[in-house]
């Protein structure tokens, strides 16, 4: 069975949450857009740094 850190799991789902958001608390995160992509960068690095190859087409 896979042990969650749920602190973690928490902290990683609040900080992909404020990519896009603005100030009144809106998330907009379109297609293709730079908000898009940081979210991306974001979880893709998580990916990475738990071992895994990433491949995005």
């Amino acid at each position: 069975m896979i042990a969650i850190d749920a602190q973690r799991l928490l902290g990683r789902i609040r900080e992909l949450g404020a990519v896009g958001r603005d100030g009144e608390g809106r998330l907009t995160r379109l297609a293709a857009s730079d908000t898009d992509r940081q979210g991306r960068d974001l979880f893709v690095g998580w990916l990475r740094q738990a071992g895994l190859d990433v491949a995005i087409d």
